[in-house]
């Protein structure tokens, strides 16, 4: 009898080390019996899958010196949680379905620590239909375990997996935050990882000081990933649909607002995403871009106007972040995203706009960048530079956005801490990060927002 071994990581002089894994069903063929390493006694087991169930029929997990079939794990409890199975004496895996079944199969299993098994703050979903979900409590752990569309909707860059999210609600005081991959062993920790939170921490000028910027309205959010967790600090409801919305074109439906295009190594077509305008009152635009972009291909992030004032964030093998935060005083309509090949490598963009309460400023000198197209060189040049025509009001008007803008106190250790996002801000941007940039510092507007929140801090 041939027995294929899988190893996690092993510590030289100590035992080894369990880390919470995906196995993908596809991987293990008829007649092999595959003993799985690394696994913990007490750990849970999930099963993440679309595929036909007759097949589940066939295919064996033995643990604790019992047989289960992979049927067991199919169906949902009452509270919408997936049905689990733990993890005693070891784990193995055997199929009797035809090679021809199992390279077909497009689902996995998907097995926790045994101390993210114990904790009563850690919850995993299947994305199969739709999911309303409410979670609270203090450093909560959901993992989201997406299932592969049956069909497609004829969108060229559907991914295969996607989850839907939309109504998310959450209290002003909660923090939420969205990361890829699993949680690993030192999931309390990780922040690495992290691709779209709120609320957002923008930093002043000279780092010495964070307006913490609440967004009461998220756009619906779409995340094509084959699994994700998020983390949250506090009260949390959100719809999650195992669902596709074609978004090219896109028109935010809120002033104050903030949104999110990822791409997982697929086909990406350009996106648009229009911002409702408020001529009379002062704009911030900023995003928080991670990327993974392959050799000779080159992703784009363009604000602009109809007057063609742009900022312009350009990306490419050379120019890799991660959790690159960027935020200026720019009166933008429109963001957009595009790329110079069809599959253009792994990115996340979380966008936002809002408006302060006060009127827009007039010595924004912005950059018109140049356009591109599919297989162009990456732009390196800086174009000619347009000055906004507004009337700037004075300083004494200026006023943060009512209840949205707070100052943020903690140590760089605390996730979502300016101090972990400042290589991205725009007192720090440089050619070497950003193609085609502004070519001012942040204005005036923006650091007096972040001085009247610092501000607030000291007087009460």
């Amino acid at each position: 009898m041939n027995c294929r071994l899988f190893f996690l990581t092993t510590v030289l002089l100590g035992p080894i080390s369990a880390s919470p894994l995906i196995l993908h069903l596809k991987d293990y063929k008829n007649g092999t019996i595959y003993n799985v390493a690394g696994v913990e006694d007490g750990a849970n087991l999930y099963l993440a899958s679309n595929d036909n169930s007759d097949h589940f029929r066939n295919i064996q997990i033995t643990t604790g010196g019992a047989n289960h079939s992979l049927t067991d794990l199919t169906g949902i409890n009452s509270d919408g949680t997936p049905k689990k199975l733990s993890v005693s004496g070891g784990l193995s895996i055997s199929t009797t379905n035809e090679n021809s079944i199992t390279n077909e199969l497009t689902g996995y299993i998907y097995v926790t620590t045994v101390q993210q098994a114990q904790d009563p703050l850690f919850s995993v979903y299947v994305i199969t239909g739709t999911h309303n979900i409410t979670i609270n409590g203090v450093q909560t752990t959901t993992v989201i375990l997406n299932t592969e569309f049956r069909s497609s909707s004829g969108d060229a860059d559907q991914p295969e997996k996607n989850t839907y999210v939309k109504d998310i609600l959450q209290n002003s005081d909660s923090n939420i935050y969205f990361q890829w991959g699993i949680p690993s062993d030192t999931y309390k920790s990780d922040t690495k990882n992290k691709f779209f939170e709120n609320p957002i921490n923008l930093p002043n000028k000279d780092n010495t000081a964070v307006a913490r910027h609440f967004f009461d309205h998220i756009e619906p959010l779409q995340i094509g990933l084959d699994y994700w967790y998020f983390t949250t600090d506090g009260s949390v409801t959100m719809t999650l649909q195992n669902t596709y919305v074609e978004s090219h074109n896109y028109n935010t439906t809120a002033a104050n607002t903030t949104g999110l295009v990822i791409n997982n190594n697929f086909i990406f077509n350009k996106r648009d995403i229009n911002f409702e305008s408020d001529p009379t009152r002062a704009q911030i635009v900023g995003n928080l871009i991670s990327t993974i972009i392959p050799r000779q291909k080159q992703v784009n992030f363009i604000f602009s106007n109809d007057e063609g004032n742009t900022i312009w964030q350009s990306y490419d093998n050379t120019k890799n972040q991660t959790q690159n935060l960027m935020f200026e005083e720019f009166p933008a309509q429109k963001f957009t995203i595009n790329a110079t090949q069809i599959i253009p490598g792994i990115f996340y963009c979380q966008y936002f706009s809002f408006y302060s309460n006060s009127l827009p400023s007039t010595n924004s000198t912005v950059t018109s960048a140049p356009t591109t197209t599919p297989g162009a060189s990456p732009v390196t040049q800086t174009s000619n530079q347009v000055s906004s025509q507004t009337t700037r009001a004075p300083l004494t008007s200026i006023a943060p956005v009512t209840g949205s803008t707070a100052p943020v106190t903690g140590s760089t250790a605390n996730r979502g801490t300016a101090q972990t996002q400042t290589d991205g801000s725009a007192s720090s941007i440089s050619t070497s990060t950003i193609s085609t940039t502004t070519n001012i510092s942040r204005s005036p507007i923006v650091d007096f927002l972040m001085m009247i929140a610092l501000m607030t801090v000291v007087v009460f």
